[in-house]
């Protein structure tokens, strides 16, 4: 019996911490096809630089590093050449200032004199791709021929986005504007990839105005940082409601192959909750006052604060093991707003249980754990159009623990755990995968209602999604999940509706601890014209957020929504990789449903303007 305990610790041991083995196992990466717009793009860097590319290069030693830095707007743009004797094209390009070339060199993790792997090459681009979302909408890297058979060159294609942008997103509802957010920013400052904003938001009772500024890189070190301010001010009095601010610096993870990583960073926040439905402030009314309209706004006052630092090692290559540590601490504070004078106590409270968290102080420490695979698939056209997508695939596991004490300032005593389990395979071009995730939160002495040794939060969850092959002009993508929170302590709570996973309802409109979603679209794949992509989308939105009273009934509050719909996405590669997308949505329902508060029926259409796909796989 010792002698086989002592072989399973050892096997474990074996698969978690990685024989030199598997330290050293490479990754692989499966890469489907170029969309046409990127064929084209290699044609015509091929053409214009004279190279050759090369079928073969594995192995050989990369002599030469090229950067092909593309202008925003090239001539098979769909910009005049001319307009009132202005060029118009070659001005507007010198209002951008192109990525400098050493912005882009830094990022190679094959240098001059390596032997070509094509892992790491596909691994520099998927990370120009993640890293650089706001400057360059093309990272394509080809090898081409050598000066001797055993050398080869790498020619490192990168076409810029437009940097001194206008940037916005918007939720327009039935109701009228209920989000509207105008970020003027230059994300590639002086072609360093530097971002220098301002940013203005409205909503229907507040304006909110603030600065950042962030720096991906310094120099060719791998440290970045970032700060940001803001002022809230409220619409009706002219006065200012809250505040923002946040300051981060650190070391990431910057390739598959890095040791170490650390981070420090602060934030706070000051303000008022608002529960916004169809672009008005929602009333609620209780069911606890069935004779009286209660009209309570779905508004509160919020305070936090946070702050944490951190170091992560990391082990291993195509089997990845990260160990992190971080210190963290936080204060969050929620009080009610604007109650009318004479509403029934009966009413407020339960107003203040279905909405407001409840705020405490934390100072602790989190020891966490992840292993998971180096394996990407790179397709196209599902949750952009036109561009390369990365998405990674076999396992991903995780765990955490942290205890939280009074001893350090604390609110309460706890110790907390945190886990996840899940894996991912290729379909074709397409790809599968399943989650389930859970943590839990003892109390180690009694804290109001929850007595010492009990539980006081905990949930459980799980997610699936999938997304077929391209079938004739498109595919179909589908995710579906629920998140159970059997214990809710803190009051957590979750809101949907509007443009996300329940179209053709108002935003906010629903809302409890309990979730269950089920969402399934028909994608097209990208038309091109000029060198601008679109595509169509039909769906079905189904699901609900809820209040299930526990084990064995977590499910019985459960009145599933669902809607139908359709709806057009687009792609400018020169100001974006995101798709712009326009829903419209029919509720098979329309209510009144009286869980929500709300005692009147929906609209029967629902239109959404945003950027993003509503939901991932």
């Amino acid at each position: 019996m010792r002698k086989s305990l002592v072989g399973v610790l050892a096997g474990v041991l074996l698969v978690l911490f990685g024989s030199g083995v598997a330290q050293a196992q490479k990754p692989t990466s499966q890469t489907t096809e170029y969309s046409p717009y990127e064929r084209e793009t290699i044609k015509r860097a091929i053409e214009a630089t004279g190279l050759v590319i090369d079928p073969s290069p594995e192995g050989k030693i990369v002599e030469r590093i090229d950067t092909l830095r593309l202008e925003v707007l090239e001539d098979r743009d769909p910009i005049p050449e001319e307009v009132l004797g202005v060029k118009t094209r070659k001005l507007l390009n010198t209002l951008h200032y192109t990525s400098r070339d050493f912005v882009i060199r830094r990022e190679m993790l094959v240098k001059e004199g390596d032997p070509y792997v094509q892992v790491l090459v596909d691994e520099t681009a998927r990370n120009m791709r993640s890293r650089m979302p706001l400057q360059v909408s093309i990272v394509i890297i080809v090898p081409v021929k050598g000066s001797a058979p055993d050398r080869v060159a790498l020619l490192v294609i990168a076409k810029d986005i437009w940097s001194l942008r206008l940037s916005f997103d918007m939720a327009v509802t039935p109701g009228g504007l209920e989000n509207f957010l105008l970020v003027p920013q230059e994300t590639n400052l002086f072609g360093w990839h530097h971002t220098a904003q301002t940013r203005f938001q409205y909503q229907p009772e507040t304006l909110s105005f603030g600065v950042g500024y962030a720096i991906p890189r310094f120099g060719k070190s791998w440290i970045g940082a970032s700060a940001s301010v803001g002022i809230i001010i409220n619409q009706r009095s002219g006065e200012p409601e809250g505040s923002t601010g946040g300051i981060s610096v650190g070391q990431g993870l910057y390739s598959t192959r890095t040791e170490w990583a650390w981070g420090a960073d602060a934030s706070y926040g000051i303000g008022v909750s608002r529960r916004y439905v169809n672009a008005r402030v929602a009333t609620f009314d209780s069911r606890a006052t069935p004779d009286v309209l209660d009209n309570i706004p779905n508004q509160y006052r919020t305070r936090s604060s946070s702050g944490s630092v951190g170091v992560t090692r990391s082990f291993g290559w195509g089997f990845k093991n990260n160990f992190s540590l971080t210190m963290n601490a936080s204060t969050s504070d929620y009080e009610t707003l604007g109650i009318p004078a004479g509403v029934n106590p009966d009413a407020q409270a339960d107003f203040v249980n279905r909405f407001i968290p409840r705020g405490e102080s934390r100072v602790f420490p989190r020891l966490s754990w992840a292993t998971f695979t180096t394996n990407f698939l790179r397709t196209l056209d599902i949750n952009t159009l036109a561009l390369q997508e990365d998405y990674r695939l076999g396992h991903d596991i995780s765990a955490s623990i942290y205890p939280v004490s009074r001893a350090l300032g604390s609110t309460r005593d706890l110790v907390g755990v945190s886990g996840k389990v899940g894996y991912a395979l290729p379909l074709g071009d397409g790809l599968v995968g399943a989650s389930v995730s859970t943590f839990a939160e003892t109390c180690l002495d009694a804290c109001d209602t929850v007595e010492k040794g009990s539980l006081s939060d905990a949930s459980v969850g799980a997610s699936f999604g999938a997304v077929t092959p391209r079938v004739g002009f498109g595919r179909f993508v589908m995710n579906m999940s629920f998140s159970n929170r059997y214990r809710n302590y803190l009051r957590a709570r979750t809101f949907t509706g509007g443009d996300d996973r329940l179209r053709g309802y108002p935003s906010n409109y629903f809302f409890g601890k309990d979730t269950v979603f089920y969402n399934l679209e028909f994608r097209t794949s990208a038309v091109r014209l000029l060198s601008a992509a679109f595509g169509a989308v039909a769906f079905y939105d189904a699901g609900d957020a809820f209040n299930g009273t526990g084990f064995p009934n977590q499910f019985n509050a459960l009145r599933a929504k669902q809607s139908l719909g359709f709806g057009v996405r687009a792609l400018f590669p020169q100001v974006n990789r995101l798709v712009f997308r326009a829903d419209l949505a029919f509720p098979l329902r329309r209510g009144p449903f009286p869980e929500t508060g709300i005692p009147t029926q929906v609209d029967p259409v629902g239109f959404f303007f945003a950027f993003d796909q509503a939901f991932s796989p």
